[in-house]
């Protein structure tokens, strides 16, 4: 009993002295929160702040907050490409002020990837493309993924840290030749692609990139 007793005193105190170095800098208007979907901040570089969250089926709740925390821009964003039944948000990053977002999804049992570019001064749509499309999954390669162990196919994305370029991996799992599975797509700062590549390693890191 000393020891549970010690324990739940310690605890107490450790929150009384947390509690005590928090400090209130500002605060924005209250919204609703969402109920589903998958939502995320970005900082840009400028210090204003982008919440949005990717609604299934009905859009993307875009917030902006300027860099003294207030709201300039509430919006919501329906792409015209995606279906948005089932997102998967692959990357969000700020190129040239705009908040760039790489969503997968499966249409008609095909992975496909779309790039959704956003004003990061208003939150409104600038432009929007499918940039990515894999093999269409058949039925046998369905129970494969299920039941067998075989990884999906998908997509993955990386923003190189030190310059305004960006890639983008295409997994094809079910590729017959082991040497054609893995593409890579780099773009630059004007989402204009450079280069594209086959590797044939299994795995790489794509977070390092030349400028």
């Amino acid at each position: 009993m000393k020891k549970v007793l010690l324990v739940v005193t310690l605890f107490f105190n450790f929150c009384l002295f947390s509690e005590a170095q928090f400090k209130y800098v500002a605060s924005g208007p209250s919204f609703d929160e969402p109920q589903k979907g998958t939502s995320k901040l970005v900082l840009m570089k400028d210090g204003a702040v982008i919440f949005f969250t990717i609604i299934p089926k009905d859009g993307i709740d875009i917030r902006v907050y300027s860099k003294d925390h207030k709201e300039i821009a509430a919006t919501i964003i329906v792409p015209s490409s995606s279906e948005l039944r089932a997102p998967s948000l692959q990357a969000a990053f700020e190129i040239n002020r705009d908040m760039v977002l790489l969503i997968s999804e499966i249409q008609d049992k095909t992975p496909v990837l779309y790039r959704i570019i956003i004003d990061g001064s208003t939150g409104k749509l600038k432009k929007e493309e499918k940039i990515g499309e894999l093999k269409k999954v058949s039925l046998g390669q369905g129970y494969a993924m299920a039941f067998g162990g075989v990884d999906s196919p998908g997509f993955y994305a990386s923003k190189d840290p030190d310059s305004e370029n960006y890639a983008v991996s295409l997994f094809n799992s079910f590729e017959s030749d082991r040497n054609k599975r893995i593409e890579i797509v780099h773009y630059n700062s004007g989402h204009q692609e450079i280069s594209r590549v086959t590797i044939l390693r299994p795995m790489i890191n794509i977070n390092t990139w030349t400028s």
